[in-house]
């Protein structure tokens, strides 16, 4: 996948970019401990980026004394994230879905089918976690942030703090029902579920996969 703006940015901005698209608003203390630097550098790099742009700050007080800059990124700033929605492709989608919406669920499915067929090989004989490092790997090439981790009771959570297709995703929302069938094609071998949804205005989304020795538990 080519470089995004976000690519382009230094260590300590891209850090810092990063940090705010996962937890949305933060102090400068915060940030520095996020990105692992003092406060100070932390706020030098805030006043830059919010000159250009890229932040916006508003005051927040929560105790005696001066109230305090907490920091979020501006729609120029979340433009920095790749974005794979293409114009020609979501519009066929949506002629799809106004003309005959079983032709568009027959046509996603499809795709969504000789995809899991191409990278199913990756994750074929690997135990759970390196799959889901595997994972991991392909969500980012294509322009994702993801997280996972395992829960106590067996099952794992993935969690993606950026879409880049979420522009499609908002005009064909059928679309987002080929990413949670796919994961269900390439998973576990249990059960995936979404508990999070980017476009029903939740800041993530976020799924549950049950491996096959914990499904229906």
């Amino acid at each position: 996948m080519k470089r995004s703006a976000l690519d382009s940015l230094p260590a300590a901005r891209r850090k810092i970019v990063v940090a705010l698209k996962i937890s949305g608003e933060l102090g400068a203390e915060q940030l520095a401990a996020r990105v692992h630097t003092s406060a100070g550098a932390a706020r030098q790099q805030l006043i830059a980026m919010r000159g250009e742009g890229y932040l916006s700050a508003r005051a927040f007080r929560d105790g005696p004394g001066r109230p305090r800059l907490l920091y979020s990124l501006t729609d120029e700033g979340e433009a920095l994230f790749p974005c794979s929605s293409n114009e020609q492709f979501t519009g066929v989608l949506e002629a799809a879905r106004e003309t005959d919406p079983p032709v568009l669920r027959q046509l996603l499915s499809a795709m969504t089918q000789r995809y899991a067929d191409a990278i199913r090989p990756n994750f074929t004989g690997k135990p759970l976690e390196a799959q889901f490092e595997i994972g991991m790997d392909i969500l980012r090439d294509q322009g994702y942030l993801p997280a996972s981790r395992a829960l106590p009771d067996g099952r794992w959570q993935l969690t993606l703090f950026h879409c880049p297709f979420a522009d499609t995703a908002r005009r064909v929302p059928e679309f987002c029902e080929s990413e949670l069938e796919c994961f269900r094609a390439i998973g576990c071998g249990g059960d995936v579920a979404r508990v999070a949804h980017l476009i029903q205005g939740q800041a993530t989304c976020t799924y549950l996969f049950w491996p096959a020795a914990t499904a229906g538990n």
